[in-house]
This record gives C-alpha cells, structure tokens and sequence, in this order.
C-alpha cells in the first residue's frame, strides 16, 4: 500500500481523532504477529524492548507494541515482526504466506523466539513456514562473528531465559537476515508482571538479564541498519532517521 493511499483509507473512518498519530515514520514500533494459538505468550516484553532501545540508542520508539495477523496488509507498516511460541505452528494460510514474502521482499525482519523448554516443535514448525515463504531455504547457524552480535554491543553469544543454544540461527536471504530464531525465549527474559517485576527468574540474574536486554537491542538495531533499497515499503522512517 503506497503512503497516499494509507492515508486516504484511515481518513474515511470516522472514529480516528489522531491520523497522524499513526503515520509517524520517525518512532519505531515493533508490531507481534499473531496466529491461530498461543501467540501471545510474551504479552508486554516487546514494550520492554521498545523501552530499552529509546532509552539506550538514538532511535525513537512508540510506547506501544502493534498486534498483526499474517493475512494483514497491516504488516506492511512494520519494519519488525515478532512471533513467539512455545509449540508448533498452525498452517498459515497461502495468503497469509504471500503477504509475509512480500514483506521481506520489501526489507522486513522476522524475529522468531521460541519459549520450549524440552522440544523443538516450534522450531520445526518455523523452519517450515520459512521454506513456504521463500522455497529453498533452511536455517544458518550465526557464528559469533555474525554482526547481529554487534551492532549496537559486542556480544558473544544469544541470550534469554533459557540457555538451550549459545547462537541464533537465521534465514539468510538477498544478503541479509531476514528471519532470526532465538532457542532461548529471550522475550521471556524481558517479560513482566503487573506489578512491574520480572516474571521469570533466570540463573545468574544480574548479569544475564542484562545481556538478554542488550541482546535485544541489538536485534533492533540489525532489523533497521540494514541495506535498504529506496523503494522498500519502510523507507519513509529511514529517511526521517537520515534527516535528523
């Protein structure tokens, strides 16, 4: 969907006080892919992460995290799509399935974070959704020389609240990560209770939990310094980043 015609939609609904509000490419907004399932089983860490990121680097971030489902040519607002799970994926449908592929087509990032403790449905699950959007593929281990390590801090490692893997794994295309999968719920390293605290305990608390905020951040960071082409549905919050 072209800007002008973004903007023609949202003004023929009635309740919208704030256009505005929705069209502003300068503040990042990380937006949760949600699915038929558990899809929601992180509900407040990517406001977490959006928190972490305004705080720490020069990007500005909404307070708030988007809800899309796959089908949605909401999606295409997003430069960043998360989908957690802690099982397997249901089938995505085959339009569900061409919108993602356009997505990354236009320099989306997927990240994928698993929450299983003691299987890998999920990652299955995930590495066969990967190969119906672009046929082909399989997932790459990340070395620790990988620039998702580094990008904003140097790491060694992935993060989170579990410690199943001491690496991401990607699905590299056109040069560029555009699905990464974490082993190690770092949403779950991330995530809090209503009353502010962390929800789940992880050994070696301080450090950890502060190695999975930076390796948070880092994943942002990748998801928006990437080589963009001009005409990629997110160019308009590079360009306003680029102005300032």
């Amino acid at each position: 969907m072209k800007r002008r015609e973004f903007i023609k939609a949202f003004l023929t609904i009635p309740f919208l006080k704030d256009i505005t509000a929705l069209l502003d490419y300068s503040r990042f907004t990380a937006a949760k892919l949600k699915y038929n399932g558990n899809w929601n089983l992180r509900d407040n860490a990517l406001r977490r992460i959006m928190y972490e990121v305004n705080r720490r680097t020069s990007i500005s971030c909404s307070k708030e995290p988007a809800v899309v489902e796959p089908s949605d040519t909401g999606i295409f607002n997003y430069p960043f799509l998360a989908i957690s799970g802690d099982r397997a994926l249901p089938d995505f449908t085959p339009i569900s399935i061409a919108r993602l592929k356009r997505f990354i087509n236009k320099g989306g990032f997927i990240f994928a974070d698993s929450s299983e403790e003691n299987s890998d449905e999920f990652y299955k699950s995930v590495a066969k959704l990967a190969n119906q959007i672009i046929p082909g593929t399989e997932f790459t281990v990340l070395e620790n020389n990988n620039v998702i390590y580094k990008t904003f801090y140097m790491l060694t490692k992935s993060y989170g609240r579990l410690n199943k893997k001491d690496y991401f794994e990607g699905i590299i295309y056109e040069n560029r990560i555009v699905l990464l999968y974490s082993h190690n719920d770092l949403l779950g390293a991330l995530e809090r209770d209503e009353l502010g605290n962390y929800k789940y305990s992880i050994t070696d608390e301080s450090t950890r939990r502060e190695l999975s905020i930076r390796t948070a951040v880092n994943i942002v960071m990748y998801s928006l310094t990437v080589d963009y082409k001009d005409d990629q549905v997110h160019h308009p919050f590079f360009k306003e980043k680029r102005r300032r």
